[in-house]
């Protein structure tokens, strides 16, 4: 969501069970290529979890926030607390193992 601020980033953390926040830069090669992978995986896998995609370029101050100073780099959070950061190289297989036992600890 492009009109996103540090503000509504951290009531959205606050208030949601669970959530994915996708940091990418659209000069980044393997973010454009993750990002397809990453919303599949998430909706397929991951439905209870919440996305979120924040151009990190286009938002530095939250980025800055979060520590992200690279792309992509993803973040997941469980009851507003940090879990899972994941950056540049990013497995798909071993992001799915990972957050599956948060999810299934979590929603099952």
């Amino acid at each position: 969501m492009e009109s996103y601020t540090l503000e509504s980033l951290k009531e959205t953390i606050r208030t949601s069970p669970a959530l994915m926040v996708y940091f990418y830069n659209d000069n980044c090669a393997p973010c454009m290529v993750l990002r397809p992978k990453m919303k599949e995986l998430m909706d397929s896998e991951f439905p209870l979890i919440s996305q979120e995609y924040i151009n990190a370029a286009g938002h530095p101050d939250i980025a800055s926030a979060y520590s992200i100073f690279s792309a992509p780099v993803v973040l997941v959070f469980f009851d507003g607390q940090e879990v899972s950061r994941d950056s540049k190289f990013v497995s798909i297989n071993e992001f799915s193992s990972k957050i599956g036992r948060y999810y299934s600890m979590y929603f099952e």
